[in-house]
């Protein structure tokens, strides 16, 4: 009995040891005061699905419960022990506890950056910094993302070298996403090496065009005012198999002059997709005809 219960327990042991989770992580050994840090994991063992927690008793996390967060050091004027956490479960409940520990040190940053914000003005994101003094700037990189993961460039902005003087900058982006997004600044320097600014959410809600009447008999109508002055627009409209039955191209002007005829009464009753498009923007508004 000893010698059957003894490979048994064994087995029991080597299997906790097998299916024990483990996590392999990019945490650094030091991190940058102030600045911005991407952290991921990715676990082993267990079974899925796997939730994460992030936490740490100084610094701010982009997606706490995330495989991968953007990680905001404390701003600290010495070196000072960071500490960053991890709590990961899988799908039977199995826990394990990750505790990384980073060596903050203070920021040796060629900008000494003051401020970064992002503003909604109609359809466009409009960004405004502020910096203190720069040292060796060459220039500055406007950056936006659909989920503050994945950030993409909109636009550069010529940085003024060496400065001891307050500096005021600003970049507008006229084709923003339509919903949240989130967007950076990126300095680089001259010598190639780059810093991060603070992740800031903006919410965009585009105003939308309008149809009338719909349902519609013959003819309908369609408001082009949010669209603005001067503007090219495209038209389409498209039935149900994807055909392009009606086609224009107009420059609407404000007020009346901004509503649009279509007259509809040669084709055939069902749903269509109008599909109004700009330089900048994209419309698309279903359409019943009676």
């Amino acid at each position: 009995k000893v010698s059957a219960q003894r490979p048994f327990f064994n087995y029991l042991l080597l299997t906790g040891l097998m299916r024990r989770l483990t996590a392999i992580t990019n945490i650094p050994s030091t991190i940058i005061s102030g600045t911005t840090t991407t952290l991921s994991a990715t676990v082993t063992n267990g079974l899925p699905p796997y939730t994460y927690q992030w936490s740490a008793p100084l610094g701010s996390f982009s997606a706490p419960n995330s495989p991968t967060t953007n990680y905001t050091a404390p701003s600290v004027s010495g070196n000072t022990p960071v500490e960053v956490r991890l709590k990961v479960t899988d799908g039977c409940g199995r826990v394990n506890f990750l505790i990384y520990r980073l060596n903050g040190i203070p920021s040796v940053l060629p900008v000494d950056l003051l401020t970064f914000e992002a503003h909604v003005l109609g359809n466009e994101v409009k960004t405004e910094w502020v910096t203190a003094s720069e040292k060796n700037n060459d220039f500055f990189t406007v950056e936006r993302s659909p989920d503050a993961f994945t950030f993409e460039s909109v636009g550069l902005v010529d940085g003024a070298g060496n400065s001891s003087a307050v500096r005021y900058y600003a970049f507008e982006d006229k084709s923003p996403y339509n919903g949240t997004s989130f967007y950076r600044l990126k300095q680089t320097d001259f010598d190639g090496s780059v810093s991060y600014s603070r992740v800031v959410p903006v919410k965009v809600a585009f105003k939308d065009i309008a149809t009338y009447p719909n349902p519609a008999t013959g003819v309908f109508y369609v408001d082009l005012s949010v669209i603005g002055e001067n503007t090219p627009v495209e038209l389409k409209l498209v039935d149900m198999r994807g055909r392009v039955v009606y086609s224009d191209r107009v420059v609407p002007f404000q007020g009346q002059d901004a509503l649009l005829e279509i007259r509809a009464d040669h084709l055939a009753k069902g749903m269509y997709t109008l599909v109004c498009s700009s330089a900048e923007n994209l419309w698309r508004k279903q359409v019943v005809l009676q």
